[in-house]
């Protein structure tokens, strides 16, 4: 039915009296797959409504769908931005930044999630980022995170937070992790 309604809704444009059919549309249209049509009536809803958080989600995916990573990036940053305690905009907002290069934004969305938001997938990430960018609190804080959430802690990743520790100046958590991962074998 969709595919019949939306040619009545294109001929009649979106109705000045009735404003949400602009969205309706713009979701007709993304569903039969015309991204491109759907686009600039997602844009201007999204600028019109701001606080309309289900379709400023949908603009940011439907970009990421047209596979413009700049534009979807920064489709996602606006959407953080307007929405910092959304969880997978900040996830779909690392993994762009990620693609983009901007491997320090990417940490720095990482490092603001709770730990409870983190999944096995953002904190492995989380974590080579960190190592990678010679960030070793929050390398440590990543392999914390994973401790928590792994049914049954490896000597391997106690090791590896001693590893990441041993270049704090605090040598109690590298410590800790050594015994620990010590326990395990």
């Amino acid at each position: 039915r969709t595919d019949e309604v939306v040619p009545l809704l294109q001929a009649l444009q979106p109705l000045p009296e009735r404003e949400e059919t602009q969205i309706i549309l713009g979701r007709m249209l993304a569903g039969l797959g015309d991204d491109d049509a759907a686009r600039p009536l997602y844009l201007d809803w999204v600028k019109k409504h701001p606080e309309d958080r289900q379709a400023a989600f949908e603009y940011a995916c439907l970009v990421e769908d047209l596979g413009e990573e700049d534009a979807a990036a920064d489709a996602f940053a606006e959407f953080v931005k307007n929405f910092p305690d959304d969880v997978m905009g900040m996830k779909k907002l690392a993994e762009g930044r990620i693609r983009q290069g901007r491997l320090n934004e990417a940490l720095a969305v990482y490092s603001k999630m709770k730990s409870e938001d983190h999944d096995y997938a953002t904190l492995e990430n989380y974590a080579m980022l960190a190592e990678s960018l010679d960030s070793h609190e929050e390398q440590v804080r990543a392999l914390q995170l994973t401790v928590e959430q792994m049914a049954e802690p490896t000597a391997e990743i106690y090791l590896d937070i001693a590893e990441a520790a041993s270049y704090l100046d605090d040598a109690t958590i590298q410590t800790k992790a050594l015994q620990a991962g010590m326990e395990k074998l």
